[in-house]
């Protein structure tokens, strides 16, 4: 309402427009896309006046509807409604990293509310200034920069592994937290100083200096829980992450061994098949003279067999790709699963090798996986790599069981295994590569079967 009364050359309350206005900057800082430069900054400014804009006209299209309040001060409801809708717009973090910023600051905001309208009873000494009443309120100016500049540099936005139990744990905590530090003061005062966080003058009035002064102390020590368990969350999250890349590197290096060994091994079988086809062709030669032709194709028959895995292996003219699916090829078919592929790959993909490899990998294992977990596979594993506009898409298909494909809240599939360290892991990293190539990574069941496409764009690519 500040906004309309500052249009109109009305009074303005001071304190609430600084708050007002505040507000909207803590919101870019927590949200925004901040940048060294003076395009950004001039975005960031604009982005700054829109949200307190959004704070006013959704405090009046509330007072309108609902009557909340009588004050001018925009309710709580007014200022997260406009964080809100301020976070949502901000896709490019991820809903886990926007919930906790928006739960996080919000408790902070509340709590720092409730520190600032009773700061004057529990601590009168202060009240012997003329511009006490200012005190308080610069406090809590202080207190909602801090916290966002917390949040924002303590920021779990580069994180791809962050558990979900983590998640609930920090916001039951700022849900509790905000709870309590609020309890003692609903029962002091009058229900309407709730919907806006002007009220030191009505509290003053109601609640002696004792009471206010344990209300402080207890504000104060859950605004400092609030502040410690977002740091731990975050520690915890981080070395969740550093574990999370340490068993993927893990993974890597087992990969590039399972390679490196299929190589070495079709590299020795070929030149055995060299030094003995020679003597195959002289030996079937004979056989086919002199009529023989039950022993020549049962001769032939047991050189195919033993012949199979060199002569039916992947060559698409990428040697990493060629790699990595003929390792995953012989994985696969050590444990009874075959695997069909239909591949057009340059001998150079517009993407690091790293993220190929990890991309292809993932994909491999998650389907073999997959096929092996059904109750009877009834067809075999699908890759195709193909060009598609300025897209690559990675797809493949697998048998699987629907009931044993999980989804977790989120939409994010969760491993099927029993007891994966890399719990949801593989699904993660695909869905990170695909993020990091402004592409999409898809996950759906079909019946059963299961299919994974991912599009990479090789316009951004690295």
């Amino acid at each position: 309402m500040e906004l309309f009364n500052l249009i109109n050359g009305e009074t303005v309350n001071t304190g609430t427009f600084i708050t007002d206005v505040l507000f909207a900057v803590c919101a870019v800082i927590l949200f925004g896309e901040l940048k060294p430069s003076a395009k950004a900054i001039a975005i960031n400014a604009l982005e700054v006046l829109l949200v307190y804009a959004l704070e006013n006209a959704l405090w009046l299209i509330l007072d309108l509807m609902l009557g909340l309040a009588n004050t001018s001060a925009p309710s709580y409801w007014a200022l997260f409604g406009a964080l809100a809708i301020y976070a949502l717009t901000q896709r490019r973090l991820t809903f886990t990293d926007r919930l906790v910023r928006f739960s996080t600051f919000g408790t902070s905001f509340m709590i720092t509310v409730s520190i600032t309208g009773i700061f004057g009873a529990a601590v009168p000494v202060i009240q012997r200034f003329s511009f006490w009443y200012a005190i308080p309120s610069v406090l809590s100016y202080v207190m909602m920069l801090t916290f966002a500049i917390v949040l924002r540099v303590f920021s779990i936005a580069h994180f791809h592994f962050v558990p979900s139990n983590f998640v609930g744990l920090i916001v039951a905590t700022d849900i509790f937290g905000v709870a309590a530090a609020q309890s003692f003061i609903l029962f002091m005062t009058d229900f309407k100083n709730l919907q806006g966080y002007s009220y030191a003058s009505n509290v003053l009035g109601q609640v002696n200096h004792s009471a206010s002064l344990v209300n402080l102390l207890v504000d104060a020590s859950f605004l400092l829980l609030i502040l410690f368990s977002y740091i731990m969350f975050y520690v915890l999250a981080k070395e969740h992450e550093q574990r999370a890349e340490l068993l993927i590197t893990q993974k890597s290096e087992s990969d590039a061994e399972a390679m490196m060994g299929v190589t070495y091994s079709m590299n020795e079988n070929l030149r055995e098949m060299r030094h003995e086809l020679k003597n195959h062709d002289a030996y079937m030669a004979s056989l086919l003279e002199a009529g023989e032709y039950d022993k020549l194709r049962v001769f032939f028959e047991d050189c195919q067999a033993i012949n199979y895995d060199i002569l039916h292996y992947v060559s698409c003219g990428n040697p990493l790709v060629d790699a990595v699916v003929n390792a995953k090829m012989s994985l696969a078919r050590s444990k009874g699963v075959e695997v069909q592929t239909m591949l057009a790959v340059p001998e150079v993909l517009p993407f690091s090798e790293a993220a190929v490899f990890s991309l292809v990998a993932n994909l491999l294992d998650n389907a073999i996986e997959g096929t092996l977990a059904s109750a009877a596979p009834q067809g075999p594993i699908h890759l195709t790599i193909r060009p598609a506009g300025g897209y690559y898409v990675f797809s493949v298909s697998n048998p699987c069981n629907p009931k044993k494909v999980r989804r977790n809240d989120e939409g994010a599939l969760l491993t099927s295994k029993g007891n994966g360290q890399l719990h949801g892991y593989g699904t993660k990293v695909i869905a990170g590569i695909a993020e990091r190539y402004s592409g999409v990574a898809r996950f759906k069941t079909k019946g059963t079967t299961f299919e994974a496409d991912v599009m990479l764009a090789a316009a951004r690519a690295e």
